[in-house]
């Protein structure tokens, strides 16, 4: 209904009243009162919706499935009271019958769009609204966007565009409705949506470098399948794969331990990691694991004896896709054992001496101790002198076998199978 004047003749026997009130404008109107009597009523308001003109288009929230995720409820939107301020012509697929120009009664709404990215606008009309659906490049232009227009269904239904975006800038959304019925015009809910891109290391050949003792906050969501890296382990096969590269150093005659882990707050999905070596043309399976870490999440410890380079692969079960945060964790390592100074000479009663140890180490938990052929030392920082004592004095080699033992678990690590 249109803002106008409304004219109320109320006939009395002292004369003819004629009272001009503004037509559904809000409020308790009273019409007539006089003689000790009256008469009163309620005028409804007439709202024209915010974004009548295409100038005033609202922006909609674009939702995509990301980390972390864009979600906004449907925004609500109502064609009553609206008009065709510009006098545009009916949508290009606007279904034979129902309105013309004139009475395609619209609101506009905008979505950023950026070039190459699909997008989907869907309109659910409410029982009194059969909703036509159009995009336009702006509000100057007569005509909308060639196939990107929508009235498929009747009223109460929903119309859906999936639009694949041929620049970058915004794109103009025009609702109005199909019906005849008057009052022309309903209500309903609009929603915009983004499809996801492929994650950069989506294949191997686009692998993230990352450092023993960082993390990195990634994601799986859209990423393909790199056919090359099949089963491994627990790793249960190509699909929906990302890739990431760590460098193990190990120069000792030792060894050293790096946990690999998915078993964070920020992994929301069934998670799996490989562990390859080689290269991404010719990858060799090390190893891999589904849950060994909290719950659904994945740990897989690797011991290297000689600095290695490891592709690591994250996936989903049963293709699964979502959030994730990896690290690869330092742990305890003895990395070099190499003799020192001798220390106190033969004793003779029992056929023994001592003999210093330099022991290289790293990744040591809090409160841990090292361990020398049986003898517990105190940490006091790698590369350590150790004494060892009553070694035979025998004229014979002896082995020497170090370890790190005891401590309090990083947080990293609890839950995962070091606990």
């Amino acid at each position: 209904m249109k803002k106008g004047t409304l004219k109320l003749a109320l006939g009395l026997a002292a004369g003819l009243f004629t009272l001009a009130v503004l037509a559904r404008q809000s409020g308790f109107v009273t019409l007539w009162e006089g003689l000790g009597a009256s008469i009163s009523t309620t005028v409804a308001e007439d709202v024209t919706p915010p974004n009548d003109a295409c100038a005033d288009a609202v922006a909609l929230t674009v939702n995509t499935d990301a980390c972390p995720d864009v979600v906004a409820a449907p925004t609500a939107g109502t064609t009553i009271d609206a008009s065709n301020e510009s006098a545009r012509p009916i949508a290009s697929c606007h279904f034979p019958g129902g309105v013309v120009t004139a009475q395609a009664l619209d609101v506009w709404y905008t979505i950023p769009v950026t070039n190459g990215r699909v997008y989907t606008i869907t309109v659910a009309g409410a029982a009194n609204m059969d909703a036509v659906v159009s995009l336009y490049t702006g509000c100057g232009v007569a005509t909308n966007i060639a196939g990107a227009c929508a009235d498929a269904t009747a009223g109460g239904s929903t119309e859906t565009i999936v639009y694949t975006a041929t620049f970058t800038g915004t794109v103009w959304v025009r609702v109005y409705d199909w019906s005849t019925t008057v009052p022309i015009g309903g209500d309903f809910t609009i929603q915009a949506s983004v499809a996801p891109l492929a994650p950069a290391n989506d294949l191997c050949s686009g692998a993230v470098a990352l450092g023993v003792g960082a993390s990195v906050a990634g994601t799986n969501i859209a990423s393909t399948a790199d056919a090359l890296f099949g089963p491994c382990g627990g790793y249960g096969g190509t699909s929906s794969s990302v890739f990431y590269t760590t460098s193990v150093t190990q120069t000792g005659n030792g060894e050293n331990n790096v946990g690999f882990s998915t078993s964070f707050a920020g992994t929301d999905f069934d998670s799996q990691i490989g562990l390859f070596t080689g290269t991404c043309a010719a990858p060799v399976c090390v190893g891999g694991d589904d849950d060994s870490g909290n719950g659904l999440q994945s740990y897989i410890a690797q011991t290297t004896f000689a600095t290695t380079n490891y592709i690591v692969a994250i996936r989903g079960f049963a293709g699964g896709q979502g959030c994730f945060t990896l690290s690869p964790i330092q742990l305890p390592s003895i990395t070099n054992i190499a003799a020192g100074a001798a220390g106190v000479g033969c004793d003779v009663p029992t056929n023994t001496y001592s003999q210093n140890v330099v022991v290289t180490y790293t990744g040591a938990f809090a409160g841990s101790s090292l361990v020398v052929n049986g003898q517990t030392f105190a940490l006091t920082g790698s590369p350590q002198t150790v004494t060892l004592t009553n070694v035979p004095a025998n004229g014979l080699p002896t082995a020497v076998t170090a370890s790190l033992t005891g401590g309090t678990l990083p947080a990293a690590l609890v839950g995962t199978t070091e606990s």
